[in-house]
């Protein structure tokens, strides 16, 4: 008898364990296709700011330039922090979203290339 309740705290300590990847996403952050969009565009704007480029010529602050990407997404710099929060406690779903980030940059490369040998 000691066994089969060892047997069953063991199973239930290792089903606990598993992740399914049916993580349930609360309704005040973005979906995983959403996330990968948002963070393409905080990578590429990120990359922009260090190698010194910018729109239109003008001179921008990073905190300028990132105020105005929160705008163009209709966000926060708070709603941003909590979905970057809630995909980093979960890796494997963050895994996955930076493979579609990292499709995406790819793309926009392919398109730049594509641009500039025509």
């Amino acid at each position: 008898m000691k066994r089969l309740g060892l047997v069953s705290v063991i199973t239930l300590l290792l089903i606990s364990c598993k992740h399914t990847g049916n993580v349930s996403i609360p309704s005040d952050v973005i979906l995983p296709d959403s996330m990968a969009v948002l963070l393409t565009e905080v990578h590429t704007l990120q990359a922009s700011l260090q190698l010194g480029y910018s729109k239109n010529d003008s001179i921008i602050s990073a905190g300028q330039a990132f105020a105005d990407l929160w705008k163009k997404r209709h966000i926060t710099q708070n709603d941003y922090n909590r979905y970057v929060t809630f995909y980093t406690h979960h890796p494997e779903m963050l895994d996955s979203v930076y493979e579609k980030v990292i499709n995406n940059i790819n793309q926009q490369k392919a398109e730049l290339l594509g641009k500039t040998n025509h």
